[in-house]
């Protein structure tokens, strides 16, 4: 009878053995799941943060260019009289601002020979 009772005892230890174990691989195969979902989170992070600095990235250096070329279209005035671009030094005679500022010297030249002589300065 004794050993009946042993051999039961003994299966009923080797079942909550067995269920502890089963129980540790679920709960180390969860904590795995977590680590490997922890690693996809970190990588995805990663991603967007480098996506996010090209982003930045490219939108610093299109307003750089956009920046030069607004500089370069302010620098490249043209006369108003002849609305001449860069074939001749542009001088200031006065201190109008704006686009009325810039003058050719020839144009100017030739508007006060032309002013002088009485003809009409736009033709």
């Amino acid at each position: 009878m004794y050993i009946i009772l042993y051999y039961i005892q003994y299966i009923i230890y080797c079942l909550l053995y067995i269920k502890y174990c089963i129980l540790y691989i679920i709960y180390y195969t969860l904590y795995i799941i977590y680590y490997i979902l922890y690693i996809i989170y970190i990588i995805y992070i990663y991603i967007t943060y480098d996506i996010l600095y090209i982003r930045y990235y490219i939108l610093d250096v299109t307003a750089t260019i956009g920046n030069v070329f607004l500089y370069l279209v302010s620098q490249a005035r043209e006369c108003w009289i002849c609305r001449d671009v860069g074939s001749e030094p542009l001088i200031h005679p006065c201190a109008c601002r704006g686009s009325a500022q810039p003058v050719g010297s020839i144009a100017l030249h030739r508007i006060f020979h032309q002013v002088g002589m009485g003809q009409n300065p736009g033709t």
